[in-house]
């Protein structure tokens, strides 16, 4: 596929920077914006569900239309990692079913103890205004509307929007553009893209384990379609459902 043809491959060095820097730009505009909005109520969630759509989505489609060009391409969706088959129906359900299940596992068993450990290693005196779960866990310091405004929001742009568009830039274009072998190409597309969290740093271990299936599976069915569906799928369960008792209880 022309897609993959090693005279498309990114250099290393533009592989990391291509892969880091929407990830950069949502946290330094978006603390910046919640650094300025600190005296006005304003959840440092809410600002990411808004930089999600004002930042991350313009940079990425900006990127991979700036690629378009560069590779000659008509439309971006040629930039697409294409499955090599059609896949069959069960594979859209069970790959993702066994990504969510690896992953939750995952998070359930050292989410918690990983995330405290270099939280507070990293930043132990994190602030309100750069907290995205301040608004969840502190709620008495808002208006009232913020944690129903911020879950509402999160429903689509946290595990729809979001999601969706992370698979379209990280698997489908850039996945297929990272030097090397496929043990390399698998790799670095796990590190970089737990990496590529800033926003929530402390993350990172957990996450480059977790995340290992979703990358390997989206490789080799080479089915963007799949990582969107755990992805989404994932992030409903973490980020919608799990929060319903926090906000609603």
């Amino acid at each position: 596929m022309a897609v993959e043809s090693r005279a498309n491959r990114h250099s290393p060095l533009l592989s990391i920077a291509l892969h880091l820097a929407p990830g950069a730009l949502i946290t330094v505009i978006g603390g910046a914006a919640s650094y300025s909005l600190r005296n006005r109520g304003v959840p440092a969630y809410f600002v990411l569900e808004v930089s999600v759509l004002a930042v991350m989505i313009p940079v990425m489609l900006g990127i991979m239309s700036w690629s378009k060009r560069a590779e000659g391409k008509g439309r971006l969706r040629e930039l697409q990692m294409r499955p090599a088959r059609r896949l069959k129906l069960w594979e859209y359900v069970v790959y993702p079913l066994v990504i969510v299940a690896f992953a939750a596992a995952v998070f359930t068993l050292i989410g918690d103890a990983v995330k405290s450990y270099f939280r507070n290693l990293l930043f132990p005196d994190l602030p309100g205004w750069a907290d995205l779960t301040h608004v969840f866990t502190n709620p008495e310091v808002y208006h009232a509307s913020w944690p129903v405004v911020c879950w509402a929001l999160g429903a689509v742009v946290i595990s729809i929007v979001g999601p969706t568009m992370e698979e379209y830039y990280f698997r489908g274009y850039l996945l297929p553009r990272i030097p090397g072998p496929p043990a390399v190409m698998i790799t670095t597309g796990v590190v970089l893209f737990a990496v590529y969290h800033f926003f929530s740093i402390w993350m990172v271990p957990v996450r480059i384990i977790a995340l290992v299936p979703l990358v390997f599976l989206v490789w080799k069915t080479r089915s963007v379609a799949v990582g969107i569906i755990a992805h989404c799928l994932l992030n409903f369960v973490g980020d919608t459902i799990g929060l319903i008792p926090i906000v609603f209880g």
